[in-house]
């Protein structure tokens, strides 16, 4: 029986021998990062008339491609993660309790797929292969970057005289 810190020898083996750019991946990459942006920015776009809400459907289907993915990759390497577990533990009950409380079915679904897409997507970040050199310093800088485009975006809207809302 393996440790629980010890990869399987086949992910183990794969990760070894893996090429330090796949362009078959990185496709996926880019779909999870597409998905990130129309998250972030589709709902100003949308509320105002600029893009219609329909547009965020592609982030659910994004999601769902990068989900499948992540379960390939667990069954292609043998390699599952402990945090898997409680996320589907989670999510189902949630979904059970949702659901005895008198939700609708479609509601209930709904929400289990808020619920479970995010923490899902995480994992398929934790199966990453290989990250780029100094990977961790560039992804603060991008998320300060982020943090700061979102406070000034929310001032421009204040002085715009944008009413308050759910942002």
């Amino acid at each position: 029986m393996m440790q629980s810190n010890e990869l399987s020898p086949s992910y183990a083996l794969y990760r070894d021998e893996a090429p330090k750019s796949n362009p078959f991946w990185s496709w996926f990459n880019l779909m999870l990062l597409g998905a990130f942006l129309i998250d972030m920015i589709n709902p100003f776009f949308s509320y105002n008339g600029f893009v219609p809400g329909q547009v965020r459907w592609l982030s659910d289907a994004f999601l769902a491609v990068i989900i499948v993915i992540g379960f390939v990759r667990i069954l292609v390497y043998d390699h599952v993660p402990k945090g898997i577990l409680l996320i589907v533990a989670v999510t189902i009950v949630g979904t059970l309790v949702a659901f005895f409380e008198g939700q609708s079915l479609t509601a209930t679904a709904w929400g289990w797929w808020k619920m479970f897409r995010f923490p899902m997507v995480g994992i398929y970040c934790f199966l990453q292969l290989d990250w780029p050199d100094n990977f961790v310093e560039r992804f603060h800088r991008v998320l300060l970057g982020l943090l700061g485009f979102q406070v000034l975006f929310q001032i421009v809207q204040y002085v715009a005289g944008e009413t308050h809302g759910d942002h």
